[in-house]
């Protein structure tokens, strides 16, 4: 934690305020700093109560996780039949699809435009 703010400090921040603040003007000065300082304080509090509260939830939640995948994993745990028919239901489905034939599809090349007589193509070529 840093230190508070020696004699010498205070006394210089009092002379400037007497230098840069009317007599008069001190008392609302003060009740102004009063009011900031309590806000800050106040937002510093709802920030530190919202940190906690989601730190907690967080907690909770990996908590509530970590059961779940605990139990789910000992779920998981499938004899070799069970992993072999589920594998046969993979293996019938590539089967299946090899058998299909792939067709080739012709690129879509977008409208063709009819150019008027004489227009030059990029290509140089001159239509006619």
């Amino acid at each position: 934690m840093l230190p508070g703010p020696s004699f010498v400090e205070l006394l210089i921040v009092i002379l400037a305020l007497i230098i840069f603040i009317k007599p008069e003007e001190m008392p609302q000065f003060f009740r102004k700093v009063g009011k900031a300082y309590a806000t800050v304080q106040s937002f510093i509090r709802q920030a530190r109560a919202f940190t906690s509260q989601t730190m907690d939830d967080f907690t909770r939640f990996e908590d509530e996780r970590a059961k779940r995948l605990a139990a789910s994993s000992d779920k998981l745990e499938n004899s070799p039949e069970e992993e072999q028919k589920a594998l046969a239901g993979y293996d019938e489905v590539s089967a299946t699809l090899k058998d299909v034939p792939l067709q080739a599809q012709e690129p879509d090349n977008g409208p063709q435009v009819q150019r008027p007589e004489g227009v030059v193509a990029r290509d140089g070529k001159a239509e006619s």
